[in-house]
Parts: structure tokens; C-alpha cells; sequence
């Protein structure tokens, strides 16, 4: 019986030879789709994480520009203290700067003769390795090679590559001159890179990646690498051409001998700095390698059992063709069923119509609409109304023409909440060319959008009393001087300071007088118009910018409020606060005078305020000062 069977299937092997090349076929065709998909699968991975990166590494640049805009401007404020007291001193530089170490004045030898470390004074910073070079470049702020220690006393300029934390033990110094008429004031800054460092780690934990900042000659300033060489130079030219060349971009290079890392840079709009997002290869590829490999798990099996089903069945060809020619269907349909159900992003097949045929589980999940629901509608379904026309017209455009599209959406959830989706939509055409199908991918990227927006809020207001900070009090203020000067009407500008305060902060210690700046805030803002604008610039010193006058009587009853509102008692606890508020004020249009000027005049329109009893405000006026 046995020798039967075996001479049977010698005799069949023989004459359907066909068939077995047909099997071997199939087999192989099915491995190089698999092989294929995996390919595909790994492509698209990589391809999202670029995109995630870069979306970081702009984030991040965000921050360290905005951050080096406000210590210019810190800079800029300590170069106008009246270096020649013996009071001077940059407390309260410090106090609103974590990013400094220390900041000094230096002489025309470049040896620090004043510093808020003493420690400091004497010492010889030299400017001769800074991007950007000087003199020429006066007004620009200027970065150092790191160097080692805590400061300018303890420290020396890095000469040797040896591994260093400069969290720890280096700092970067940073020089900046400001011109005061006829003389130039040189500031040296000790920047501290722990800040940033912190703040960079916890945004990307160290398995995920890293983030480095370098000048634009390659120089490497900080990192969150623990094998970072402070004041190594970059030796990549094809990294540093690329830099020099265009503002962003991505590529793939080596760190620590053998691991590969996709990186993302941008470079800052206004300082000579570079920051690049390095995310590591193997996470980046962590997800789809697990994929891959449930992929390869239901494959391989199905290929083993049609082998194995193919040779034994051998003698019935055509009862093992329709039983391999079903169980190929089901295995296709099986794997694009979990392709598609469990895919973490939205998915949503529309016909040549454009009328949705299928979606998936996480479409549900983001947008709330039930398969029931989108079945036979118009994309449309997700439309939020704040896009143009001329939008929507450039996503067709591309996608008619170049086959796909992919950017960012606005979209409305069926409860009608609004959420930002990155979208990837692909014209699917048959083999004539014609459109069969419009496929679309996306997902909610609305926390990361919440996020950035945080953190352009953070850096246009005051922590404590999220009134506007001296950076945005800047821009209102040329704004509203343009609008003057278009409509003919008057701005006034209002110097505030509170008269007591440094005795509540003594008393009671800095909780009760922030909770006294807080109120004291708010009461100001409320007392002024719609359009006023109120800004904290340090301390307790504020700004007030009244615009649309008529004459210069009409901010009569918007001072008198302002008075009355920093001279009302504060109930804290059991505690009764009370202050006052002295208030120099000043007008434009002014022929030849800028925002900074105008500053400056009522500033010194308070004093007079000071000196008269204070709880009073005075205008200024260039043959002297009278009281309103």
C-alpha cells in the first residue's frame, strides 16, 4: 500500500512539472509582496518620525530663540545702569534670568570692572572667537566657544576635547555692546546650559534621542549627551554646507560609533545657533519591527501550510488548485483587514465620487462619527470652516496633480470640538490611469499645537501676573505709535511704580507681595480702556499705553483709576496691604523720538512723581516738568 502511494505520487510529480513550478511561483511571489509591505511599512515609519522631528526641532528652536531675544533685552536694560554708583549691582537682572550665571561690564581692555559675581572683576574675557565676529557687529549678540567652571572666575576656555557635563561645570559666554550716544558698553554673560538642558531632557527622554545646539562653524555649545565634547568642532562638511545652505532640514548620520540616528535641524532666525533633534533609529523603527514581525508570523505559516498542502494533495491538482487558490484570498483579506483595523491613525477610502466607502476604528476614535455615520458622505463631514477656498484649491491641485498631498488640517469632531490632524491623502488609480480611489491617513497632533502655543505665551507674558512682558510691550508699542501717527491722535505713555512695596516683600516675605502684585494687576487692567494696554517690565514696575486721545486731558480719568487702583487695601489672609503708585507720563507723536525714548522720558516723569509725595502722577515736558 505504501509503495503504491509513493509510486502514485512519483508518476503525478512527473507529469503536472507545471503545476510545482506554479506552486514555487506563488510561493515566491507571496514572500516578495510580504517582503514588499515590509519595506513599505519601514519607509512610512521613518517617514513620520522625520516629520515628528522636525516638528520638535522647530519647537525647541522656538524656545532658544525666544529665550536669547529676552536676555538681549536683559542685556540691553543692565548696559543702561548707571555703571559710576556704588549701589550697581544686577539682583534683579538675575532674579527674572535662570538662563545666567553671572553678567558683567567690561572695559575697553575686555577685563571684567563690574560683575554681579565680585569674584569676576579682573578678569579677562577677550572677543576674539565669537560668532558673530566684531567690531563691525556692534549691536548683535555674540557667542563664545564653552568654557569650563561655573563662571568667568572659576573657569578657562576649553582647549582640550575631553567628555563634560557642562551642566555641571561649563557655562557659554555670550558678549554683547550697546552703543550710549558717543560710548560703546561691552556685557559679558556667563549662559547657563543646565537650563536649557533641563528643559530639552524633558521633552525627549534619553531613549528616544538627543538634542544638540551648535554655532553655525560647528562649534558643539550644549547637549543632552552625556558623551558630548564641549567645544568640539563638527569635522561632518557635509553637515555644516547643509546648514550654511538652508534654514531646516533632515538627514541620517552615526553617533557613538555604530548607532544610527535620523536628525532634524533648524537653524534660529536671528542668532548664529543651529539646534539639532537626533531621534534614535532603532525607536524610531521599534514599532514597525514589531508589525513586521506579526506580519511575517501570519505570513510564514500560510506559506509552510500551502506547501506542505500542495505535495500532499498532489494526485487531486484540482481540488489543491481551488483549496490554494481560497485559503490565498483569505490570507489577503485576513492581513488587510488587520492592517486596517489596527491601525493607530485614521484611515477613510473614498471613491472617484468622493464619497466615503470605508473607515477605520480609529477614525471613530478621533473624530467620534461611527462607521454608520460617514458611510456615503463627502468629506466635508469633517469640516471646521477655517480654511479658504484658495486652500482647498491648492490641496486639489496637488493631489490631481502629483498623485498625493500631505500637510496640516483643521477638522471638527462630531461634539464640535476643533483638533488639529496631520494628513496624508493618496490618489489611488487603476491601470488605465483613471482615479479609483482617494485614501486618506491622518492623526490628532492637537496636544503637540497646545503645546507650542504654551510656549509662544510663555515667552510674550510674565510668569506671575500673565500681564505682557517687556518683548511683547515692545511690538504694541511701535504699533500702536504707527496707528497714532496714521489716524492723528494721541498715545500717552505711562510709567508706573508702587511706592512701598519693597517694605511688604521685607515684612511679610515675597509669597504675600506676589500675591499683592497679582492683585494690584489685575485691578490696574481692569481700570483701563478697551485697546489700553498694561504691561508688567520687572519688579514692581509696570507700563501703560493709552491710545485713541483726543487731547491730553483725556487721560485725566484713566490716571486718576489707575491711582486709585494700586492705592486700594488688599486683604490677604488676615493681613491687611496697602500701597501706593507713583506715575510719569508722556505723549506722542514727538518729533524725532522712538519707543526706547519715550520710555525713558516717563520714566523720569516718575521720579518727579517720587519726589513730589508720591500716590501723584507727572507729564513730562522737555523745558521741565508740571503737573497735570
Amino acid at each position: 500500500m505504501k509503495s503504491r502511494l509513493i509510486a502514485t505520487l512519483v508518476q503525478h510529480l512527473g507529469s503536472h512539472l507545471g503545476f510545482m513550478v506554479f506552486v514555487l511561483l506563488f510561493v515566491t511571489g507571496v514572500a516578495a509582496s510580504t517582503a514588499y509591505t515590509v519595506y513599505r511599512m519601514r519607509v512610512e515609519a521613518l517617514a513620520q518620525h522625520v516629520a515628528i522631528a522636525t516638528v520638535q526641532a522647530r519647537a525647541i528652536e522656538d524656545h532658544l530663540t525666544q529665550s536669547l531675544v529676552l536676555l538681549d533685552q536683559t542685556v540691553i536694560n543692565a548696559s543702561q545702569m548707571n555703571s559710576g554708583e556704588a549701589s550697581w549691582s544686577f539682583e534683579g537682572v538675575l532674579r527674572n534670568a535662570p538662563a545666567l550665571r553671572s553678567i558683567s561690564l567690561l572695559d575697553d581692555k575686555q577685563r571684567i570692572m563690574f560683575s554681579s559675581n565680585p569674584a569676576n572683576v579682573g578678569i579677562r574675557v577677550g572677543a576674539d572667537d565669537y560668532l558673530p565676529p566684531g567690531p563691525e557687529n556692534c549691536d548683535l549678540l555674540r557667542i563664545g566657544r564653552p568654557w569650563s567652571g561655573r563662571d568667568f572666575a572659576s573657569g578657562a576656555p576649553i582647549r582640550t576635547l575631553q567628555p563634560a557635563d557642562l551642566s555641571a561645570s561649563g557655562f557659554i559666554p555670550l558678549l554683547r555692546c550697546v552703543r550710549r550716544g558717543d560710548q560703546v558698553i561691552t556685557v559679558a554673560v556667563a549662559l547657563n546650559p543646565d537650563y536649557f538642558i533641563n528643559y530639552y531632557s524633558a521633552r525627549l527622554a534619553g531613549e528616544v534621542g538627543l538634542v544638540d545646539v551648535l554655532r553655525y562653524d560647528g562649534i558643539q555649545l550644549m547637549s543632552t549627551d552625556e558623551q558630548f565634547l564641549p567645544g568640539e568642532q563638527r569635522q561632518d562638511e557635509r553637515f555644516l554646507t547643509r546648514i550654511s545652505e538652508i534654514e531646516s532640514g533632515s538627514f541620517e548620520q552615526v553617533l557613538h560609533g555604530d548607532q544610527t540616528v535620523i536628525s532634524a535641524f533648524r537653524a534660529s532666525r536671528l542668532f548664529p545657533l543651529v539646534v539639532v533633534l537626533n531621534v534614535w533609529r532603532k525607536h524610531a523603527l521599534a514599532t514597525w519591527a514589531a508589525e513586521s514581525q506579526r506580519l511575517l508570523l501570519m505570513v510564514a505559516p500560510v506559506l509552510l501550510a500551502v506547501l506542505v498542502l500542495a505535495t500532499w494533495l498532489y494526485v487531486h491538482l484540482r481540488r489543491v488548485g481551488a483549496l490554494q487558490a481560497e485559503a490565498r484570498q483569505r490570507d489577503r483579506d485576513r492581513l488587510a483587514a488587520t492592517v486596517f483595523t489596527h491601525s493607530r491613525e485614521g484611515i477613510v477610502i473614498a471613491n472617484a465620487d468622493v464619497r466615503i466607502v470605508d473607515v477605520n476604528e480609529a477614525f471613530t476614535r478621533i473624530t467620534g462619527y461611527s462607521r454608520e455615520d460617514a458611510l456615503g458622505k463627502n468629506p466635508r463631514l469633517l469640516s471646521s470652516g477655517q480654511h479658504s477656498r484658495e486652500f482647498y484649491v491648492e490641496v486639489w491641485r496637488k493631489l490631481l496633480g502629483e498623485g498625493y498631498w500631505f500637510g496640516e488640517f483643521w477638522n471638527r469632531r462630531k461634539n464640535g470640538e476643533l483638533f488639529v490632524s496631520q494628513i496624508t491623502i493618496s490618489a489611488v488609480r487603476g491601470s488605465r490611469g483613471e482615479i479609483q480611489n482617494f485614501v486618506s491617513l491622518f492623526s490628532d497632533i492637537t496636544p503637540m499645537k497646545e503645546r507650542q502655543l504654551q510656549l509662544e505665551h510663555i515667552a510674550h507674558h510674565d510668569t506671575l501676573t500673565r500681564l505682557p512682558n517687556r518683548a511683547l510691550l515692545a511690538d504694541r508699542l511701535r504699533q500702536a505709535m504707527v496707528h497714532s501717527q496714521r489716524r492723528g491722535q494721541l498715545l500717552a505713555l505711562v510709567f508706573v511704580d508702587l511706592d512701598g512695596f519693597k517694605a511688604v516683600n521685607d515684612s511679610y516675605g515675597h509669597d504675600v507681595g506676589d500675591v499683592l502684585l497679582i492683585t494690584l494687576a489685575e485691578r490696574m487692567r481692569i481700570a483701563l480702556r478697551e485697546g489700553d494696554t498694561l504691561a508688567r517690565i520687572g519688579g514692581d514696575e509696570f507700563v501703560v499705553i493709552l491710545v485713541d486721545l483726543e487731547q491730553r486731558q483725556d487721560c485725566e480719568p484713566v490716571l486718576e483709576r489707575l491711582l486709585q487702583a494700586a492705592a486700594a487695601p488688599v486683604q490677604e489672609r488676615k493681613r491687611v496691604l496697602q500701597v501706593s503708585a507713583s506715575a510719569g507720563v508722556t505723549f506722542y507723536p514727538q518729533a524725532g523720538v522712538d519707543a526706547d525714548q519715550l520710555i525713558h522720558q516717563a520714566d523720569q516723569a516718575m521720579y518727579l512723581a517720587k519726589q513730589a509725595g508720591k500716590n501723584c502722577y507727572r507729564i513730562y515736558d522737555e523745558e521741565e516738568f508740571v503737573r497735570a
